[in-house]
């Protein structure tokens, strides 16, 4: 029979991968371990430390965190998790159930993100132009602020669910898939400044799908401001923005005059959007996303 055994230890991990929520890829870290087990119960706790990672195809370094499994309970927590996403700080706590099925929740918060930093990977091997492109692209403005609370199990996207919001600033529109498709509209109507001061979001999430409940994007001259949904797989977009001044009393009637006349709508992809006006917006559907494919579970 166990008594009590205690074990202190460091273990180098490199190159593993975990799937639960989102991929990440990649792990290498340094954990200090200390370890409690007797006949009733098993107790752990680490420090992770020079730790980096890929998350979702996004870059993580220089990553600490705190993990525990108290011998009391079947949870596992990772606390005061802290790393470094392009010059800004991705934070996090999460707890992780120990038992099928692996329940998660995970409150994340991103702080003076670099916007490129988040930006969706591509894939192949880069050609010289676009190795110039991508140096000029890690020096572009635009920061992101953030907080997501997520929640799900192993079984995977199909049992997610969450909320969160953001912001962004010192960006350029003309910088943004999304904003060249506005630019390329509101030339047509609007005197449109490129240089974002503010765009805030509130999202919720589920499953595969985000629903904008704010969609806002403040220029100069202008606010943008609408709801809409994104396909996290599939990276489809369906927004219905409408316009607003930045000038009291006259911004609300010059937005609902022209509200009236239309609205601008952006469908396609977040890497590729396409937008157009919606004349006659009250007669007019706003976009939608495709019905999603059933999505698989990750359990064998």
């Amino acid at each position: 029979d166990i008594a009590h055994i205690d074990i202190d230890t460091t273990v180098e991990i490199y190159g593993a991968s975990i799937q639960i929520g989102s991929y990440l890829s990649n792990f290498s870290a340094d954990l200090m371990m200390h370890i409690a087990t007797d006949a009733q119960a098993t107790a752990f706790d680490s420090n992770v430390a020079n730790g980096k990672f890929t998350l979702a195809g996004r870059k993580v370094h220089d990553v600490s965190a705190t993990l525990i499994k108290p011998a009391e309970s079947s949870n596992f927590f990772v606390k005061s998790f802290r790393g470094m996403l392009g010059n800004g700080i991705l934070s996090a706590n999460a707890k992780v159930e120990t038992i099928e099925p692996f329940h998660y929740e995970t409150d994340i918060l991103l702080a003076s993100v670099p916007l490129h930093s988040l930006k969706i990977p591509g894939g192949g091997v880069p050609t010289p132009n676009q190795k110039t492109a991508k140096i000029m692209e890690e020096i572009e403005p635009g920061l992101v602020d953030a907080r997501i609370n997520i929640a799900g199990t192993s079984a995977g996207i199909s049992t997610r669910q969450g909320r969160g919001s953001a912001t962004i600033r010192q960006a350029e529109l003309a910088r943004l898939p999304i904003g060249v498709a506005l630019l390329q509209i509101t030339q047509l109507s609007l005197s449109l400044d490129p240089i974002v001061q503010q765009g805030e979001f509130d999202f919720t999430i589920d499953q595969d799908r985000i629903q904008f409940e704010k969609f806002d994007l403040a220029c100069r001259d202008l606010l943008l401001s609408g709801e809409g949904w994104l396909n996290t797989e599939s990276n489809e977009i369906a927004l219905r923005l409408r316009n607003r001044g930045t000038m009291p009393i006259i911004s609300d009637i010059l937005g609902g005059v022209t509200n009236q006349l239309f609205q601008i709508d952006v469908r396609g992809t977040i890497t590729d959007p396409i937008g157009s006006l919606a004349p006659l917006p009250g007669l007019t559907a706003p976009p939608e996303l495709p019905p999603s494919a059933p999505i698989a579970s990750t359990l064998p």
